[in-house]
């Protein structure tokens, strides 16, 4: 019938079928190409969004928590205890010597023994713990469960032995220690920078005293 009425052949209607259905799915591949590449363009995007994100809260030579990310945290903190009328802990650190290192074997070596403070600190930390390097040779670290001051002194003191310990960097053996002190909430501040001034001020108290100490804030 077809032949008869449009003089076309059937050879001719399968040559016009394949040409459509070539079309199609050259039409169905180009959907599925732009859709992949647009997946991956988002893809791409969160990944980039993620990396801001970290970079923005992080430290780039260690990974710690930096001061905005410890910020936010001891906010949450506060808030959450002063509802549950609780105590917890925060310790200010410095680490002693760590300049005469750096003047000595320079900036590369510093930045290494830096990086290995921090792995120590997290490993003897428990993971509900901040450690931030708050600039330099300092950090801080908030201990939200630990709300008692015999206990913060008892970590306090086991980061003192582990940041003693000598540091392995490149062929050098490299020996630093920590003065650290230590605040709590509610007793020395209620409010960020309370919290830090007093413990800040309790670690220079352990500097004065002869370093690779402790001092509780007053």
């Amino acid at each position: 019938g077809y032949e008869l009425q449009r003089g076309g052949s059937d050879q001719e209607l399968l040559s016009l079928g394949l040409k459509a259905g070539s079309v199609v799915v050259l039409l169905i591949a180009g959907v599925a190409f732009w859709n992949s590449r647009l997946r991956r363009e988002v893809k791409l995007r969160k990944a980039a969004e993620r990396r801001i994100r970290y970079v923005a809260t992080h430290d780039e030579l260690t990974g710690l928590p930096n001061r905005n990310l410890l910020s936010d945290r001891l906010e949450q903190t506060i808030l959450q205890h002063q509802r549950s009328n609780k105590a917890f802990a925060m310790m200010f650190l410095d680490l002693d010597g760590f300049k005469i290192i750096n003047d000595d074997f320079g900036h590369e070596y510093g930045d290494e023994l830096l990086v290995q403070a921090a792995q120590r600190l997290t490993g003897v930390l428990r993971k509900s713990d901040t450690v931030c390097r708050y600039g330099g040779d300092e950090f801080v670290v908030l201990l939200p469960s630990t709300n008692n001051v015999n206990a913060a002194l008892a970590v306090a003191r086991k980061l003192v032995v582990h940041l003693a310990r000598p540091y392995k960097v490149k062929s050098q053996t490299l020996d630093v220690s920590v003065s650290i002190g230590v605040a709590m909430f509610p007793k020395h501040g209620v409010d960020e920078q309370t919290l830090l001034r007093s413990a800040d001020k309790a670690m220079y108290a352990a500097k004065a005293a002869g370093k690779n100490d402790v001092r509780m804030a007053g």
